[in-house]
């Protein structure tokens, strides 16, 4: 295959081996690739990672594979003036493409575009990790313990973790995995908001800083804030029947003149709670599933008198989902 001058960016030579140079001499840059494969896997090695769909790499290399060997594809390039190119390359004996992007503008720093939806990272001083193989980061609603994991080699005999105010968790105790790895965890109750972790390894007696981070999640409690669906006198009990969405922490009843009545939870004028999930199965008082629930009450309110039912949630009174009703 001959030079391609297509636009600002092109392939500009090939070889039998499914290597090709990608030329950008237009000025503004690479903005997207696009192989019109359907399997492309971004070949990784001691220069290069992929991490949450990002690419980075120190050089200019890709090496992607496509499965299918000697098989002709379509390469089609944009700039960042979204210029528009193509040009048709070939895989080799393995089913390997190898791109070698070059831009007669870039002098120094990270060199970003995207493949097949992939970011990619040019020019990046990728420092892999010498003893961890694998973090997993750790997510929970505030209030909840988030559990953050690290898979390290195994000469690995302590892990320690250091947020970034300087303090430090050591975690001594791991897992030992079929492949000679261990895992680490270490879990922790916090706030909302994130959490970065520098991640230290003890080897023999010396400790070790590598490079990964790892992450505590912990997402904005939403509080219960319930209503009361109904209330009724219930002649068989000879109790006021309260229907409430939601868990609630106490009930009022309020007459027109301002007069109230309160009840707990747990009140002993309180005879019955039934909690139930939304498909009206009964379940425990403190279940995730939890819907709605009825409560009997013996209140001590004045016959024949007009009450408003309100109630009280984990987000506190609830002064519009309230529910009426009149004293027996």
């Amino acid at each position: 295959m001959g030079n391609q001058d297509i636009k600002a960016v092109s392939v500009a030579t090939a070889s039998t081996d499914g290597s090709y140079t990608i030329l950008e001499d237009g000025g503004s840059g690479i903005a997207t690739l696009s192989l019109n494969a359907a399997n492309v896997e971004i070949l990784t090695d001691e220069n290069s990672t992929i991490e949450n769909n990002v690419y980075k790499t120190t050089g200019n290399v890709i090496r992607i594979k496509t499965g299918e060997a000697n098989k002709s594809y379509t390469l089609s390039m944009k700039d960042k003036a979204t210029n528009a190119s193509t040009a048709a390359l070939k895989s080799d004996e393995n089913g390997i493409i190898t791109l070698n992007v070059e831009d007669t503008a870039h002098k120094s720093g990270v060199y970003t575009f995207t493949l097949n939806g992939m970011e990619i990272n040019l020019y990046d001083n990728v420092e892999n990790d010498k003893y961890i193989v694998k973090v997993y980061d750790g997510e929970a609603e505030e209030g909840e313990a988030a559990e953050l994991r690290v898979v390290t080699t195994g000469e690995v005999g302590k892990v320690r973790f250091t947020d970034t105010d300087g303090n430090t968790i050591t975690v001594a105790a791991s897992e030992k995995n079929d492949d000679g790895t261990k895992t680490w965890s270490m879990t922790k109750s916090k706030p909302a908001g994130e959490y970065e972790y520098s991640i230290s390894v003890k080897v023999g007696y010396e400790w070790i800083t590598e490079n990964s981070k790892v992450k505590l999640t912990f997402t904005e409690k939403i509080l219960d804030s319930g209503l009361i669906r109904s209330a009724e006198y219930d002649a068989e009990s000879g109790l006021y029947k309260i229907t409430i969405e939601g868990r609630a922490t106490k009930i009022q009843f309020i007459s027109e003149d301002g007069m109230t009545r309160t009840y707990t939870r747990y009140h002993d004028s309180v005879k019955s709670r039934k909690t139930y999930d939304e498909d009206g199965n009964e379940v425990n008082d403190t279940a995730r599933t939890l819907d709605h629930e009825i409560w009997l009450v013996d209140a001590k309110i004045y016959s024949g008198q007009k009450y408003t039912v309100m109630g009280k949630f984990e987000a506190g009174w609830n002064r519009e989902g309230t529910a009426s009703l009149t004293a027996h």
